[in-house]
């Protein structure tokens, strides 16, 4: 007996469809790291000796001496500069 929604191995299957993204809406490799760190620090604190420190940007090993702001530059179009 086929029960509606079950695989043969009895795992049940969910469909569903998803709209198309347009190209130029992904995000950039560095927009996308930035959203990662910024939901881990929502999860995680980071330390230097014992002490709390507090992370407001990142490099990639590639381009060490290019460091990418966690937070945007307040603007006048965004006063509280989110990126």
């Amino acid at each position: 007996m086929k029960i509606h929604g079950v695989d043969d191995k009895g795992d049940i299957v969910f469909r569903f469809s998803l709209a198309p993204v347009a190209s130029d809406a992904a995000p950039t490799l560095e927009e996308y790291y930035r959203r990662s760190i910024r939901e881990l620090l929502h999860v995680v604190r980071f330390y230097n000796r014992g002490r709390p420190v507090l992370i407001d940007s990142f490099a990639f090993q590639n381009e060490p001496g290019r460091p990418l702001p966690l937070i945007a530059e307040p603007s006048e179009d965004d006063p509280e500069g989110k990126p």
